[in-house]
């Protein structure tokens, strides 16, 4: 089991452009964030603001910084993220009002590198790209399954959207995007999770590439991108903490718990929630990562409880 903590930078908006454009790194080995505002963030579908964190190797990992999906560019990269990731996760929080313009994606990432090279829809490539998102479109929410801005995938695949981005050598990668969240609320957390085999695999199906392709996960981004500001902007404050997780997936909730990484529920996981019992994460106070295992912004009873039930169990 692992669970790996990041301290993401705020993608916060500040003017009536968007501030996306500056970002601290992350002292944890690996990590990397970055952050532009093209057109002072009024932009196009093809020209976004973002500000993201990142770790791994992506189809732009390349010296053009394009998505050609080259190797050994774009290869997973060994040691940057664990072979037995099997959920990444992360807990977010709008803050303030939400803004009645402009097109905002908050969303957790994954990219894969293929077995082989592969041809489909009309195109080539070794890499995907798969997404799943919160949405949020000149004032509403996208329904949760929709995804309004890319094309319809090749093979019919309910409740997503595909999109070939594409390189400058004709190189590129197979996107897959779904809303997982239908709506949020301002100023409290919410948690997007992405199981790594199920993004992958719905990626793969979407566009008609065989199963027996094989996969191999190379990138992880947590992120805030949008376009088309004229008002106010969205503010969006990531928690102190992101998971990625080898065991108790199927339980939801407790996903990768184990704040010491050893595997074992044990009477330290439960000293770190008992110590930060009552404080919400991204607060000062917060100095417990993965105490709050609900990941819902604060260390409650509800906490506690799940802690108990799995204590002394390993993965």
């Amino acid at each position: 089991m692992l669970a790996a903590v990041i301290v993401i930078h705020d993608a916060k908006a500040s003017n009536v452009y968007g501030n996306f454009g500056g970002c601290t790194a992350t002292p944890n080995p690996g990590w990397d964030c970055r952050g532009d505002a093209p057109a002072g963030g009024r932009g196009d579908g093809n020209h976004y603001a973002y500000a993201v964190t990142q770790r791994g190797a992506f189809p732009f990992s390349t010296p053009n910084g394009v998505a050609d999906c080259t190797a050994p560019y774009s290869q997973p990269v060994a040691g940057l993220i664990p072979t037995n990731t099997s959920q990444v996760s992360a807990i977010f929080e709008p803050l303030g009002t939400l803004p009645t313009t402009g097109r905002y994606h908050i969303d957790v990432a994954l990219y894969y590198w293929l077995g082989s090279q592969v041809t489909a829809g009309g195109h080539t490539s070794r890499c995907l790209d798969t997404q799943i998102r919160v949405e949020y479109l000149n004032g509403a929410f996208s329904p949760a399954g929709a995804a309004t801005h890319e094309d319809t995938c090749p093979v019919s695949s309910y409740g997503s959207a595909c999109n070939f981005i594409m390189g400058a050598s004709g190189g590129g990668a197979f996107q897959w995007v779904q809303v997982g969240l239908g709506s949020v609320t301002a100023n409290q957390f919410s948690t997007l999770k992405a199981t790594v085999s199920t993004q992958a695999v719905s990626d793969m199906n979407a566009w008609g590439i065989p199963s027996s392709t094989g996969y191999t996960l190379s990138g992880i981004e947590i992120a805030v991108e949008g376009y088309g500001f004229t008002t106010s902007v969205i503010d969006v404050k990531w928690g102190e903490q992101a998971i990625l997780s080898a065991c108790h997936v199927s339980k939801g909730d407790v996903a990768g718990f184990s704040g010491h990484e050893d595997g074992l529920i044990n009477i330290l996981d439960m000293a770190n929630v008992a110590l930060q019992f009552g404080r919400n994460v991204g607060d000062q106070s917060y100095t417990g990562p993965l105490a709050d295992i609900t990941q819902d912004g604060t260390v409650s009873i509800l906490d506690v409880s799940l802690a108990a039930n799995w204590f002394g169990q390993t993965c």
